[in-house]
């Protein structure tokens, strides 16, 4: 999350399942800014791999 807040994307969990990511606040998007999203999510995972040494 803290990656992703970074990055001006904001999450958080969920109450029935703390695996599952929610995006806030919850809109419609266009195409460009999902896959935006999905660039910014690919980036914080390679930098959390990094952090952990994974």
């Amino acid at each position: 999350a803290k990656a992703l807040f970074a990055r001006r994307v904001m999450t958080a969990g969920t109450l029935n399942n703390s695996k599952t990511i929610r995006f806030e606040p919850a809109a419609v998007t266009s195409y460009e800014d999902f896959k935006k999203v999905l660039r910014f999510m690919d980036e914080a995972l390679a930098d959390t791999k990094k952090e952990f040494g994974i």
